[in-house]
C-alpha cells in the first residue's frame, strides 16, 4: 500500500510543481512591492488575476493528472493499482494552487502567521482523516482482497483512504485560510 501511494504522491508533487510551484513565495514579493509603493488598486487587481489564472491552470493540471492516472500507473510505474489512488488525488494539484495563492496574499501582508498556522493544520488534519480513512477504506479492500483472492486490493484501498484524507484536508485549510482572507479583506476596506 505503501508503494501505491508514494508512486501517485510523487506524480502529484511533480504536477503541482509544475503549475505552481513556488507561487506563494513570488505573489508575497509581488504583492509586498506594490504595498511598498502604494499601488493599493493595482494589488487588488493583481491578487483576483493570479487567482483566477491559477485556478485555471490548478483545474488544467488536476484534469491531465486524472487523465494520465492510468498511464502512469500502468505504463510508466508499472504498478497498475496506484492509478485509482492518483485519480483521487488529481483534485489536489488544483487544491493546492488555491492555498498557494491565498498563502502568497498573507505573505505580501506581512503576516506569515496564517500560512504557519495553515501549515500545521493541514498535518493535524491529514493525520486524523488519514487514519480513520486508511482503516475504514483499508477493511473495505480487506473484504474485496479475500472475495478476489488478490491481497493488492488491502494496500489499494488504505492509499486510497490517504488519497482522500490529503484532498479533505486541503479542503479545510483553504477554508481556514478564506476566512482569514475574507476578515482581512473587510478590515482593509474600513480602513481606506
Amino acid at each position: 500500500g505503501i508503494a501505491y501511494t508514494a508512486v501517485a504522491a510523487q506524480s502529484c508533487a511533480v504536477i503541482w510543481i509544475a503549475v505552481s510551484g513556488s507561487l506563494s513565495d513570488a505573489l508575497g514579493r509581488l504583492l509586498r512591492g506594490r504595498k511598498n509603493k502604494g499601488q493599493y488598486k493595482n494589488m487588488a487587481k493583481m491578487r483576483s488575476s493570479i487567482l483566477l489564472f491559477q485556478m485555471i491552470l490548478g483545474a488544467v493540471g488536476s484534469l491531465v493528472l486524472a487523465g494520465l492516472s492510468g498511464v502512469l500507473a500502468d505504463r510508466i510505474f508499472r504498478i497498475p493499482y496506484s492509478g485509482l489512488i492518483l485519480l483521487a488525488l488529481a483534485p489536489v494539484v488544483l487544491l493546492r494552487t488555491v492555498s498557494a495563492v491565498l498563502a502568497g496574499y498573507f505573505q505580501g501582508e506581512g503576516s506569515e502567521s496564517p500560512r504557519a498556522i495553515a501549515g500545521i493544520l493541514r498535518q493535524v488534519f491529514l493525520l486524523g482523516f488519514g487514519s480513520l480513512f486508511s482503516h475504514m477504506l483499508g477493511g473495505y479492500g480487506e473484504k474485496v482482497s479475500s472475495l478476489l483472492r488478490q491481497e493488492n486490493f488491502t494496500g489499494m484501498y488504505s492509499g486510497l483512504g490517504i488519497a482522500l484524507a490529503i484532498d479533505i484536508s486541503e479542503l479545510f485549510v483553504i477554508l481556514f485560510l478564506g476566512l482569514i482572507y475574507k476578515g482581512s479583506r473587510r478590515f482593509e476596506k474600513r480602513a481606506k
